[in-house]
């Protein structure tokens, strides 16, 4: 039986919602061509730049990179996890979710509210002073173009020992649940916690579903031992499933980035 949460479920439930019917209750749509427009919800703009596909079951801002599916709008606008959002648009759709343990529920429910918001730092970042080398190596050297990156939700993960960490902490969101992501470490001397991307161009593994279930991280430091480091094992990904979690787009994208 399919778990609250899975893939298979939470496929249903996207396939099931017309992106454009939800987005329409916040954000005034007009149909162009096979997009629908709009003002941006997420920052202000005068001239529309906010895009919705019906087929693709996608949005995106030209204005300021924001974009995801269905659910990803959910999390951002109304500010509610990944589980919640699931959970109103089973309903809406007239789908019953499986019954899956609470505790481990809660576990997963946290583990891609986190990722969620650690995927939007990691862009913001991305576009700030201090990713100007990470985006200067995606566009020149990778020649990746900013529609690019802005798909596939690229980031940078700043040469800071808590960087992450502090911006979580600011929206509330305790240490013992970050570490659930696996997104932060625990020092040895048991003082505190440290983030563990960092000064790296940030890729998310990004589930069939939509959701952001791990990061793939690529050093910019030339002295780093580790060119690359990936997520842990955490209560949302499992790297065992990793081929068959990631979508085609991500894996070109890591194939491609592999090679420098």
């Amino acid at each position: 039986m399919a778990r609250f949460g899975s893939d298979s479920v939470v496929e249903s439930v996207r396939q099931a919602t017309d992106i454009v019917d939800v987005i329409s209750q916040y954000v005034r749509l007009q149909k162009r061509g096979k997009n629908y427009l709009g003002l941006c919800p997420f920052h202000t703009e005068k001239t529309p730049s906010f895009t919705v596909n019906r087929e693709k079951g996608l949005y995106h801002c030209f204005g300021c990179g924001a974009g995801g599916n269905v659910f990803t709008f959910l999390t951002q606008h109304e500010r509610i996890s990944f589980g919640e959002a699931l959970r109103q648009l089973a309903a809406r759709a007239n789908i019953t979710l499986p019954s899956y343990s609470d505790n481990k529920q809660s576990d997963v429910d946290d583990v891609l509210d986190v990722n969620e918001k650690a995927t939007r730092y990691y862009r913001e970042m991305l576009r700030s002073d201090e990713g100007a080398s990470a985006l200067s190596y995606l566009k020149q050297k990778r020649q990746f173009s900013d529609d690019s990156i802005d798909k596939f939700m690229i980031g940078y993960a700043p040469d800071r020992w808590d960087g992450l960490l502090n911006h979580l902490r600011k929206k509330a969101i305790s240490e013992k649940v970050i570490e659930k992501s696996g997104l932060i470490l625990k020092r040895q001397d048991g003082s505190g916690y440290y983030d563990r991307f960092r000064a790296r161009v940030m890729f998310p593994v990004i589930s069939p579903g939509g959701s952001v279930i791990a990061f793939g991280g690529r050093a910019l430091k030339a002295d780093e031992k580790a060119k690359y480091i990936n997520s842990p094992e955490t209560a949302a990904y499992s790297s065992r499933k990793t081929r068959r979690y990631w979508s085609k787009g991500t894996r070109t994208l890591l194939h491609f980035t592999n090679r420098g």
